[in-house]
């Protein structure tokens, strides 16, 4: 249904931003408590590994004068984003929206 009343589109847009903001913050509060439970159950030599992993992606990234260090870049942030998208699926599914 088209709204051509200018007021009724203002309202039905305020309405999809504040249902927008909440799926994101209900999002990050899900992805936050799957951040505590996985960092609580990480060994002391996990953490070093992945404190070491973190390094040598920043000086290969730092270091490298071609592109694929970019494409790593451009592929965790697509990890990301599709990290955030199946959050958003599992509180919907919890809420009965799915």
């Amino acid at each position: 249904m088209i709204v051509t009343d200018p007021a009724e589109a203002f309202r039905q847009n305020k309405q999809r931003v504040r249902e927008t903001i909440a799926g994101y913050a209900a999002a990050a509060e899900y992805i936050e408590q799957e951040r505590i439970e996985r960092l609580r159950r990480m060994t002391d030599e996990e953490a070093r590994a992945n404190y070491a992993a973190l390094m040598n992606f920043h000086e290969s990234f730092k270091n490298d004068r071609d592109k694929e260090g970019l494409q790593r870049l451009e592929a965790w942030r697509l990890q990301e984003k599709v990290a955030l998208r199946q959050a958003f699926e599992k509180v919907a599914r919890a809420r009965g929206l799915l």
